[in-house]
C-alpha cells in the first residue's frame, strides 16, 4: 500500500479497502498501544510477523477507526503484507515523539523494526 508520511509531522496515510485512514501519532495512541501490546518494540515485531490482531490494533487506535467486523474484514481484504510497512512506520513515529525518526549520517542505528522488513 502507498503510504505518505508528512501529511502532519508523523502522520501515515494508508488505504484500507476504499477508505483512506490517517494514522496520527498522538500521546494517547502511544500510551494505549504501548500498554496493550507490552511495549512498542514488541508491537513492531508482531506487525513484522504479520499478526492480524496487532495490525488491526495499530490501524484502529492510530486511525481512530470504529471497531467492528466490517473494519476487520476490510483490513483482511487489503492484506496484512500491504499494511505491515506503514504500521511499522507509524510505530517508529510514535517512538520518536510523534514525528519521523531523524537519521544521523553514518549511523548504524535503525528505527524499530527496520531490520525485520
Amino acid at each position: 500500500m502507498v503510504n505518505k508520511a508528512n501529511i502532519g509531522a508523523g502522520d501515515v496515510e494508508i488505504k484500507v479497502g476504499t477508505e483512506t485512514v490517517v494514522l496520527r501519532p498522538t500521546l494517547g495512541a502511544a500510551m494505549k498501544l504501548s500498554t496493550m501490546q507490552g511495549g512498542l518494540s514488541k508491537l513492531v515485531q508482531r506487525c513484522s510477523d504479520l499478526d492480524f490482531d496487532a495490525i488491526c490494533d495499530v490501524i484502529i487506535i492510530g486511525g481512530e477507526v470504529t471497531v467492528d467486523e466490517t473494519t476487520k474484514q476490510r483490513i483482511f481484504e487489503t492484506g496484512m503484507i500491504d499494511l505491515m510497512v506503514p504500521c511499522i512506520e507509524y510505530l517508529n513515529n510514535l517512538a520518536s515523539g510523534g514525528r519521523p525518526p531523524e537519521k544521523e549520517e553514518g549511523s548504524d542505528d535503525a528505527p524499530l523494526g527496520q531490520n525485520s522488513r
